[in-house]
């Protein structure tokens, strides 16, 4: 008899472990995406200023927040694939601005020029308009 119950709270505790898992890590609302970075820094704004990544993916420019695992440097573009994970900490939030962690999976190429097709507005561009 005892050796049932202990196989029993084993299976229970072991079908608890695998829900838990299964529940924390939900990829299939992952996505991958390729985007070229532009050279320099973007703003964008929400309740403040906020030092964004400037990016072209599928021929349109957006704001990417910064990208895990990518050492970015200003004065090189680069081309890169990521990973969108939603933010489960902020699920059921309207007014968030990025949603997502970016994480980098691959940087396919880094250049050093400066980006002069990307018409969002520069990090330099806010500050020397502002007034401090």
């Amino acid at each position: 008899m005892k050796n049932r119950f202990s196989f029993f709270a084993a299976a229970c505790m072991a079908a608890v472990a695998v829900a838990l898992v299964a529940c924390d890590k939900d990829d299939s609302r992952s996505v991958e995406l390729t985007g070229r970075i532009a050279s320099y820094y973007g703003v964008a704004h929400g309740e403040g200023a906020i030092k964004v990544l400037n990016v072209c993916s599928d021929g349109e420019w957006v704001h990417w927040p910064q990208v895990a695992g990518l050492d970015y440097e200003q004065g090189y573009e680069y081309e890169v694939r990521v990973r969108m994970d939603p933010r489960k900490d902020l699920e059921g939030m309207m007014d968030v601005m990025f949603g997502y962690d970016l994480t980098c999976l691959e940087v396919i190429g880094k250049v050093a020029r400066h980006t002069d097709d990307c018409p969002l507005a520069s990090w330099d561009e806010y500050l020397e308009g502002r007034e401090l």
